[in-house]
């Protein structure tokens, strides 16, 4: 398992630790992003009672420097979303 630390994703959830991060474009099409991730429970309650749908997400790169600004890598609108709660 690899964990991304120098990704920080905004908008909904931002005390998430990202395990997997893919993003797929095709020729002529919007990018796709899939995350998979851990948050806090405090954060899992919160997700379970919000439509995360049409809600607006970004992924931004951690400046490696002192007082550097964040790149953005993907900033888009959730179209589907799943949750597990580790429960097989």
């Amino acid at each position: 398992m690899q964990i991304y630390h120098t990704l920080k994703m905004t908008g909904l959830f931002e005390p998430v630790i990202l395990e997997d991060v893919q993003i797929k474009q095709k020729y002529n099409d919007h990018a796709v992003i899939h995350i998979e991730g851990i948050a806090p429970p405090e954060l899992v309650d919160q997700c379970m009672l919000k439509k995360l749908e049409e809600k607006l997400i970004c992924l931004e790169s951690k400046s490696q420097e002192k007082g550097g600004n964040p790149e953005v890598i993907f900033c888009g609108i959730i179209l589907k979303a799943e949750r597990n709660y580790g429960l097989q």
